[in-house]
């Protein structure tokens, strides 16, 4: 089989796509850099908005093999000529084997408009490349899935939490070229390691309460984390049940190691106000620049199969970047925030997600480059209000609920030996 990798610029280095080249080498699959001489087009979409590849790359008349993260939502396999699910490990294997293009319908993981396949899992640590990405930076894939079970989030519902074993972190420490950094790729960092590794570790994600018990010992200058919501209640309905008093010790904590730190949020369930108290009462005050504090606020997206799938989206608040900044300055002038996309973005991104339909996916397409919140609300309510959701925030029952079935997301696992044994 010979095929073809569509990417934009922005993808060129990206992990996931290198991986899977890697793969073609190891199993034979030749890679072309003329579309017209390839039996398929690969395309990798890690997010909905990335479906737009999937329709350029059918302009080159070949079959469209689509896969990544994204490919879970029905509008992949809608567009796409075949989705891969889960995994590339053993579907490049058995790809390779193919004769004719139209077998590949017959590999479990694979998807098409009539068909639903299996979710894999399996992964080969001993296969994953170091790729450099930056003039010092490497990334290395060292786990998938997420142990947190936000309730709003597919990554922890789709896939069980795993990590690679510490011999092949070692081995990727040791492989770095000198004042090579590592960063390494997974849900947060839990590798107990030599500080000589910490100090070649690049951006890490951690959590807050292991990070305060090793009193910010082995991670690298800059580290991430979520903390999701201001109010410690939707902290523990919604996502990680940490304490304020554990945020406040793990700034003081940062600032004292000279840690740059981003953390993460989840806008639209708490007003402006809130969010600007908490960090009056919650950080402390200091009006040192650095290191600083990065606060990245997304809108509140709640993904199918997770049990917040059905919240009503049309309650969600709108937040000003700009504003929280503004406040957060005379509290601690560590912090900055990053600029919030507009609340029309999320909205359709979350009705696509939800769209199961051809019908309710053109719809939902068609607003993707719309700001006017309202016209995207008034029309979704009017065709298809069920794409808006019906749930609540204070719905306890919901919470509880556990993964729903849904038309067009794979179900069933499955693993295969490693080519080499190791894994």
């Amino acid at each position: 089989m010979v095929i073809y990798f569509y990417q934009t610029k922005f993808q060129i280095g990206e992990y996931n796509i290198v991986l899977i080249k890697e793969l073609c080498r190891i199993h034979g699959v030749e890679i072309t850099d003329n579309p017209q001489l390839a039996d398929a087009v690969f395309v990798s979409i890690c997010d909905i908005v990335e479906m737009k590849l999937i329709l350029k790359a059918k302009l080159f008349g070949k079959p469209v093999i689509a896969g990544g993260f994204a490919g879970y939502f029905p509008v992949a396999r809608y567009w796409a000529d075949y989705v891969v699910h889960g995994e590339a490990y053993n579907f490049i294997r058995e790809f390779s084997k193919l004769k004719n293009i139209e077998d590949i319908r017959h590999i479990r993981n694979v998807s098409t408009w009539d068909k639903i396949g299996e979710f894999d899992e399996y992964i080969d640590y001993s296969l994953n490349p170091i790729v450099k990405v930056t003039k010092k930076g490497h990334y290395y894939y060292t786990g998938k899935g997420c142990p947190q079970k936000c309730k709003f989030c597919l990554m922890s519902y789709m896939q069980e939490y795993k990590t690679a074993p510490d011999k092949y972190l070692h081995r990727a420490f040791k492989s770095l070229p000198e004042g090579g950094l590592l960063f390494p790729m997974s849900s947060y960092f839990n590798y107990d390691i030599k500080r000589s590794e910490a100090k070649r570790l690049g951006c890490l994600d951690i959590k807050i309460k292991e990070y305060i018990h090793n009193s910010g010992v082995n991670t690298g200058r800059r580290i991430r984390t979520a903390i999701e919501f201001v109010s410690e209640e939707n902290r523990k309905k919604l996502a990680k049940p940490m304490k304020d008093d554990e945020i406040t010790e793990f700034i003081r904590i940062t600032y004292q190691q000279k840690k740059e730190v981003v953390l993460y949020f989840i806008g639209g369930v708490e007003t402006q106000e809130q969010i600007i108290d908490w960090i009056e009462t919650t950080f402390p005050h200091n009006y040192n620049l650095k290191p600083r504090i990065t606060m990245i606020f997304t809108m509140l997206d709640p993904q199918p199969t997770t049990p917040f799938q059905a919240f009503d989206i049309s309650k969600r608040i709108e937040l000003s970047g700009e504003a929280i900044f503004k406040e957060a300055q005379k509290i601690n002038r560590r912090i900055r925030v990053h600029r919030i996309k507009y609340i029309a973005h999320s909205f359709w991104r979350t009705i696509l997600q939800r769209a199961t339909t051809e019908e309710e996916i053109a719809f939902a397409w068609s607003f993707r480059n719309m700001k006017d919140i309202n016209k995207i609300r008034d029309a979704t309510f009017k065709f298809y209000p069920h794409l808006i959701g019906d749930e609540s925030l204070e719905d306890v029952k919901l919470l509880k609920r556990q993964r729903r079935d849904y038309p067009g997301i794979p179900i069933g696992r499955y693993g295969l030996p490693s080519k080499s044994g190791i894994a």
